[in-house]
C-alpha cells in the first residue's frame, strides 16, 4: 500500500517540523544561557563572599573566623573593659555591616589593634509560629496539600573574648511572629510549600544589650 502525500500536505508537514526543531533549539539555547547566567551569578556570588571574608582577615587577622567556627553557649570567661567589637555574620563569615554600624563608634574596632571581642550572630529560622493552608489556583475544590509556613527568624548571638576565646556572652534575641509584614502568595500550585522568614531582632537592640545589659552583668 502507498501512501501519496500531496505537494501541499507535504510542505506543511515540512513547515512543521522545521517550527519544531526551530522551538527545541530554541528552548535549548535558552536553557544553556540561563544556565550560564547561574554559572555565573553563582560565581560573582562566590567572589563577593571571598571578598567580604577576606575583608574580615586584612582587617582583624584570623581571630574572627575562628572565634565564630566553634561556638558555645555557656559563658565560661568574662568581658574585656571598654570592649570594642566586631560583629560577624556566622553564614557569610563577613562583617554584618548594618548590625556593626548600630555600635557607638567608642565600641567599634576599626583595625587589629582595638579589638577586644567578637560578636557571632547565628541565624536560627527553625521555630514555626503559622502554617497557613493553600487553595489551588485551578481547583479552589482540590484537598489542601500545601501550606504557607511562617518561620520565626532567631539570633543566636555569641560575644567571645579575642584575648582568650572563651564565651563571654550569649544571648537569644527571638524575631517577631506578625504575619502581615508577610504576607503569604493568594495561590500556591507549585506542589511544595512556601517558606516565609520573619524579620529578625533590630540591630539597636542587639547593640544596645552588648553596650549595655552585657557590659554591666
Amino acid at each position: 500500500m502507498h501512501i501519496f502525500i500531496f505537494p501541499m500536505r507535504r510542505a506543511t508537514v515540512i513547515v512543521v517540523i522545521i517550527s519544531v526543531v526551530f522551538v527545541l533549539i530554541m528552548a535549548s539555547r535558552d536553557a544553556y544561557i540561563n544556565n550560564q547566567e547561574l554559572q555565573q551569578f553563582r560565581a560573582q556570588n562566590n567572589q563577593t563572599q571571598t571578598a567580604k571574608t577576606d575583608e574580615v582577615r586584612s582587617l582583624y587577622g584570623d581571630v574572627p573566623l575562628k572565634s565564630c567556627a566553634t561556638l558555645n553557649k555557656t559563658i565560661t570567661g568574662s568581658m574585656p573593659a571598654r570592649a570594642k567589637y566586631v560583629i560577624i555574620k556566622v553564614s557569610d563569615q563577613a562583617i554584618y555591616d548594618e548590625y556593626q554600624a548600630a555600635l557607638p563608634m567608642s565600641n567599634q574596632a576599626l583595625l587589629a589593634k582595638d579589638l577586644s571581642a567578637v560578636v557571632c550572630i547565628e541565624k536560627d529560622t527553625s521555630t514555626i509560629y503559622e502554617r497557613t493552608p493553600y487553595k489551588s489556583m485551578n481547583d479552589p475544590n482540590a484537598p489542601i496539600e500545601t501550606y504557607c509556613v511562617h518561620h520565626r527568624t532567631d539570633f543566636d548571638v555569641y560575644v567571645i573574648n579575642a584575648a582568650t576565646g572563651q564565651t563571654a556572652g550569649y544571648k537569644k534575641f527571638l524575631g517577631s511572629e506578625t504575619k502581615d509584614q508577610l504576607p503569604c502568595p493568594p495561590f500556591n500550585d507549585l506542589n511544595t510549600d512556601w517558606n516565609v522568614y520573619s524579620v529578625p531582632v533590630d540591630a539597636t537592640t542587639v547593640a544596645g544589650w552588648l553596650t549595655g545589659a552585657l557590659l554591666r552583668s
